[in-house]
Parts: C-alpha cells; sequence; structure tokens
C-alpha cells in the first residue's frame, strides 16, 4: 500500500448529540462493569 490514493474517500463530520443525564450514574457503574467483565472485556476499576 505505498500508492496514494487519487481520490482518497476523506469526509469531516460535525455533531451535537444531547441526550438526558443519568442522576444515578454511580449506581449504575457496577452493573455496567459486571457485564462488560463477562461479554469478554477487560475490567477497568476506577
Amino acid at each position: 500500500m505505498d500508492k496514494k490514493m487519487k481520490n482518497a474517500p476523506v469526509c469531516f463530520v460535525i455533531a451535537q448529540v444531547c441526550h438526558n443525564p443519568i442522576l444515578k450514574l454511580g449506581a449504575y457503574v457496577p452493573a455496567i462493569q459486571n457485564r462488560m467483565g463477562k461479554a469478554g472485556y477487560p475490567r477497568c476499576l476506577v
């Protein structure tokens, strides 16, 4: 892959995302970490 592409597929994306705040996020963190660990992702404990 040492050749340069004449019309390389380059794009820029600008987005704005709005979401409702989760006020009790601290209560959800252990459950999220547990499910991700069971799914095979490495554990990240903060």
